[in-house]
């Protein structure tokens, strides 16, 4: 029997089937290879970084304002290898957001890993004492400044909190403390007047504004406390004259 050749009709279509096979054939395996887009490319080059190139990334971030990609830089860093210095700038962020409780969870999660991270425990303190948790607070305070003596907002805070108790020697001495961290402070010379005031203690408090306002003779908060003090002592003219100015 003699075998029937495919006529060229019939060539052209199996050709034109198979070149359609093929076709798809290359189509699916283009787009089973599709390119990684810029996120994927991104997320590719960070897992070839260091925990401290990421760190520098998101402080680069962060410098730049953009505290969204800073914190996703910062997550990516604490799933490599988490620190204490890469919570601590999570907190900040959240902070500087106004979001407290996330910073607080933040510092938290800081002193999880560095329980002596003076910045954190500082800034820990304080979130609570503006929240009205001033014994919770004054004791993160007071740890912040057994790491650290040089943390002036920690001292300035426990001295607030001292002269309101009527502690004015506790208050004097974290004012001082506040003060030999940050000398030629016009406002922390203020404070320590004012608790020297307090106390009852009137020349001291008296050099103590006058050396606030030589350094800042426009300091409004030292004019009215000096003002005071002279009317304490019943000079009401000086008292008037300086606070007029004020």
């Amino acid at each position: 029997m003699t075998r029937r050749r495919p006529s060229r009709q019939a060539s052209r279509v199996l050709a034109a089937l198979l070149g359609c096979c093929a076709t798809a054939a290359m189509t699916g395996a283009a787009a089973a290879k599709a390119p990684p887009t810029a996120a994927e490319s991104r997320a590719e080059m960070l897992k070839k970084l260091s925990p401290a190139q990421v760190m520098e990334a998101g402080d680069h971030a962060a410098r730049s304002g953009d505290f969204e990609r800073a914190i996703t830089l910062y997550n990516q860093g604490i799933e490599a290898e988490p620190s204490a210095d890469l919570w601590y700038r999570i907190a900040w962020i959240y902070a500087r957001l106004g979001k407290k409780q996330q910073a607080a969870d933040a510092y938290g999660m800081t002193l999880k890993y560095d329980e002596k991270h003076a910045m954190a425990l500082e800034e820990l303190g304080l979130l609570y004492i503006e929240n009205k948790r001033r014994e919770t607070g004054a004791t993160y305070l007071t740890r912040a400044v057994e790491s650290d003596p040089a943390r002036w907002r920690s001292h300035n805070a426990l001295a607030v909190l001292a002269d309101t108790a009527g502690d004015h020697a506790t208050a004097v001495g974290h004012y001082q403390a506040a003060l030999a961290a940050r000398p030629e402070s016009a406002m922390r010379l203020n404070n320590l007047g004012y608790s020297h005031y307090l106390a009852g203690n009137m020349d001291e408090a008296e050099k103590l504004y006058q050396q606030a306002l030589v350094l800042e003779p426009g300091n409004r908060p030292a004019r009215i406390n000096m003002g005071l003090l002279h009317a304490r002592r019943g000079n009401y003219a000086q008292a008037v004259e300086v606070m007029g100015t004020a």
